[in-house]
């Protein structure tokens, strides 16, 4: 639930890695002013894990548009970065400045950031923390800018409501509540399979679940009934126990464990991949922290939404401004950097 540097994500499609020079070496200059690679390595490092957690780690074996993804990569680093320095340069010609307690928010933001990501592996990358530190006051002064420029905005509340309808997190917390949507089971299950691999049914398969419930219902090892009858594939790994959040099972195996008691067994439930006979082992609620934290997150995900309308505003207003300055590439570095998917 961090705060997402937004000013260096906008308008970015995709993006990857890159890694192969000093943190000090000029990647470009800003009307005069150098951009170190190092600021790009990190830039890049993070948004390469954002898009592979949404896209997957095979987004960069496909093309788009005639270019390779490490290409489309490339140009969307530059341009991202030219963004990020042309945006600071223009609140500090405006007087913007950062107060005590903005850098000092800034320098626990970095100091949250090490703790998942050490030193030691930033400088594996050839990130200094001055890089670091850079990228986050630099994208601090261009959000001050957008701030003061578009004072006064106003949120289409009909767009955000758009936004939020399609947003999974979102309706997650409306449907479950801010309890129920972090609230866990763990339950044990049988599965018996109503369907052979060609799709039609399967011959005695109710039969055998009635069979197999009757001997739940005499008391007999749930274990060794899982062993032996389940069809369930993870049962090899975790002896048909799962722990689980509200929605995240097919609906009538959500419905019934979540509706159960700990240590009842369930009658037979029917879904898309046939009987089960669920004992529910545990059911897991969350602290008074969690619950606040997703109300929290419920406010944060809003705000997102309101803040990209305001960044769409403030998009007009730079490709404008961007004509008053002059960004050079060093070619020479940039040809040494390299994408991940290709060291």
């Amino acid at each position: 639930m961090k705060r997402i540097i937004s000013l260096v994500v906008a308008s970015i499609l995709i993006l990857s890695l890159i890694t192969g020079c000093a943190s000090g070496d000029s990647v470009m200059t800003v009307n005069g002013e150098s951009v170190p690679v190092g600021e790009a390595t990190f830039v890049l490092r993070e948004l390469e894990a954002m898009y592979e957690s949404q896209y997957g780690p095979t987004i960069w074996e496909q093309g788009y548009e005639g270019k390779t993804f490490d290409e489309i990569a490339k140009e969307a680093a530059l341009d991202s970065l030219s963004r990020l320095h042309i945006s600071a340069l223009i609140a500090k010609e405006r007087g913007i400045e950062l107060t005590d307690e903005e850098m000092a928010t800034i320098d626990t933001r970095i100091d949250e950031y090490l703790l998942t990501k050490s030193e030691e592996v930033l400088k594996e990358d050839g990130i200094s923390l001055e890089n670091v530190k850079m990228i986050f006051v630099n994208n601090a002064l261009g959000e001050k800018l957008m701030d003061l420029e578009l004072e006064g905005f106003i949120v289409n509340e009909e767009e955000l409501t758009l936004s939020l309808q399609s947003d999974l997190s979102y309706q997650q917390i409306l449907k479950y509540g801010y309890d129920g949507v972090l609230e866990q089971v763990q339950a044990q299950h049988i599965l018996i399979a109503n369907k052979n691999e060609d799709g039609t049914d399967k011959e005695g398969a109710l039969e055998l679940a009635q069979e197999v419930l009757a001997k739940v219902t005499a008391g007999d090892d749930f274990t060794e009934l899982v062993e032996t009858y389940s069809e369930d594939p993870g049962k090899i790994e975790n002896n048909g126990i799962y722990t689980f959040y509200q929605g995240e099972m097919v609906p009538e195996f959500d419905a019934a464990a979540f509706s159960m008691e700990n240590g009842e067994i369930s009658d037979l439930v029917v879904s898309d991949f046939g009987y089960h006979i669920i004992k529910k082992m545990d059911h897991i609620y969350p602290s008074e922290e969690e619950i606040m934290s997703v109300k929290e997150y419920e406010g944060y995900i809003k705000d997102q939404y309101a803040r990209n309308q305001k960044q769409g505003e403030f998009d007009q207003l730079f490709e404008v401004w961007k004509e008053e300055y002059t960004v050079d590439i060093n070619q020479k570095v940039w040809d040494k950097v390299v994408t991940t998917n290709k060291k």
